[in-house]
C-alpha cells in the first residue's frame, strides 16, 4: 500500500493542508509540511485523536431531540412493554 502527502490527504479530506498539519500536531504525529509522507498508522492515530476530541471514543452517538413527541416515540421504541400515554 502506498503512502499519501499530507496534501494528497488535505485534498481528499477537502481541508487546507495547515489545518491538517495542525491537527496532526496535536495527534502527535510530527509532519512538517504538505510535502510529508503519511502512513497508515498516521492516519489511524489522526482519526483516534479526532474521535477522543469530539467526544466518541468507540461508543454509540446518541441524538437527543427537543421535541417531546420524538423522544417519545423514540422511548417507546426502544422498550416495547413501556405504557404510553
Amino acid at each position: 500500500m502506498s503512502n499519501t502527502t499530507v496534501e494528497q490527504f488535505a485534498a481528499e479530506l477537502k481541508r487546507p493542508v495547515d489545518d491538517l498539519l495542525k491537527q496532526l500536531k496535536e495527534a502527535g504525529v510530527n509532519k512538517n509540511s504538505g510535502s510529508d509522507s503519511l502512513t497508515l498508522d498516521d492516519k489511524q492515530l489522526l482519526n483516534a485523536y479526532l474521535k477522543k476530541k469530539n467526544g466518541n471514543d468507540g461508543g454509540t452517538i446518541s441524538i437527543r431531540r427537543k421535541n417531546s413527541k420524538s423522544a417519545l416515540s423514540v422511548a417507546s421504541k426502544s422498550n416495547a412493554n413501556a405504557a404510553v400515554p
